[in-house]
């Protein structure tokens, strides 16, 4: 089960380790070889070389999530229990 809260390793590596694993990369191999390579993908057509390629160039599409439902839901009977107001905002307001 998953926990919340501060924990020893948790959350957003500091940019100084981000840094250093670049620096890394860089010394074994050179930026431009790996772009002469990703290139050569692009043209043969690879799709995921094509797709890395329009997400650096333009930037990743907005992911969209439909928060809507067709379907019932069963609910627990201890919500029936609960008193909850629904407002709703869909509806343009009364004049």
């Amino acid at each position: 089960m998953s926990r919340g809260g501060a924990r020893a390793g948790a959350g957003r590596k500091p940019k100084a380790e981000k840094d250093r694993l670049v620096e890394s990369l860089d010394a074994v191999i050179h930026q431009e070889e790996v772009l002469k390579h990703l290139a050569k993908l692009v043209q043969q057509g690879e799709f995921r070389a094509i797709k890395l390629w329009l997400e650096y160039r333009y930037g990743k599409p907005t992911e969209y999530v439909d928060h809507t439902h067709t379907e019932e839901i069963e609910l627990p009977p201890w919500v029936k229990t609960l008193q909850i107001e629904y407002v709703d905002n869909t509806t343009d307001p009364p004049p």
